[in-house]
């Protein structure tokens, strides 16, 4: 599984299937009693993302090839597609269907509409902690989550000579870059809203992993949780309306998931 969204009675699911040595992307849906798998597609270059309930109760999720990225859209009757020019590395969507991403090539940042894409500038090396004395010799996003439209939180990751990788996470307001924290040498994934305007995520550390709660109002609370190591080739979380925070993982033969108490 890759992605989670929905209530208890109302849940939905995208991941992939594998029998022998053909795979595919599925969409399951639970609505409160049975498990129902409502769209097979062919497997993708990429792992599908970018899952969400919208606002008109269709549900949408992105996959995606080394030349483009297509849209699937569900109106809970039929299902639509559509392509963008670009193929995305993460993506997230707004509740009105617009879908923020970055692609490749150029690693560039912007938000599609259904129709046209509109890049938004990247942050600079410099601003990433790159510097003459530790030159930037790489720079790769491991997530990003929309929450508005003057609200997108990407985890970056840069390689720096003679250091090694540094992480942080950092925010775009709709007119610039800022950093809201950084993590050294441990790297941030599965960014999740909390509903309230902050976000959930997973760093991970060499020998744990912590589920980092940073709230609206710029608190960051951490909670360490044991997670096998093979677990972390797939691994997610998820928030549910009553704030219950659930992360999950799979190791390619079973899924497992994790419930904080608090």
């Amino acid at each position: 599984m890759n992605e989670i969204v929905g209530s208890a009675s109302d849940l939905w699911m995208v991941g992939m299937r594998s029998e022998g040595t053909a795979s595919e992307h599925v969409v399951l849906h639970f609505d409160g009693r049975n498990w129902k798998t409502v769209k097979r597609i062919p497997r993708f270059d990429q792992a599908a993302n970018g899952l969400a309930a919208l606002r008109d109760g269709s549900v949408q999720f992105i996959v995606s090839t080394n030349k483009s990225t297509t849209v699937w859209r569900y109106d809970r009757r039929d299902w639509t597609s559509v392509t963008a020019v670009k193929r995305r590395v993460a993506a997230s969507a707004l509740p009105d269907g617009t879908i923020w991403a970055i692609t490749r090539p150029g690693i560039t940042p912007g938000r599609f509409n259904g129709r046209t894409w509109t890049a938004v500038k990247a942050p600079s090396c410099a601003f990433l902690c790159c510097t003459k004395a530790k030159p930037c010799t790489g720079v790769y996003p491991y997530d990003l989550l929309s929450l508005s439209s003057r609200n997108v939180v990407v985890s970056y990751s840069v390689t720096q000579k003679s250091v090694g990788q540094r992480h942080s996470v950092v925010r775009w307001n709709g007119k610039k870059w800022s950093v809201l924290y950084k993590t050294g040498a441990d790297f941030t994934r599965a960014l999740f809203s909390d509903g309230k305007g902050g976000f959930w995520a997973i760093r991970v550390k060499p020998h744990t992993n912590v589920a980092e709660h940073y709230t609206k109002s710029g608190k960051r609370v951490s909670y360490r949780f044991d997670l096998p190591h093979q677990w972390l080739s797939s691994i997610g979380l998820a928030v549910s309306p009553n704030g219950s925070f659930i992360a999950y993982g799979s190791n390619f033969t079973k899924a497992m998931a994790w419930r904080l108490s608090k």
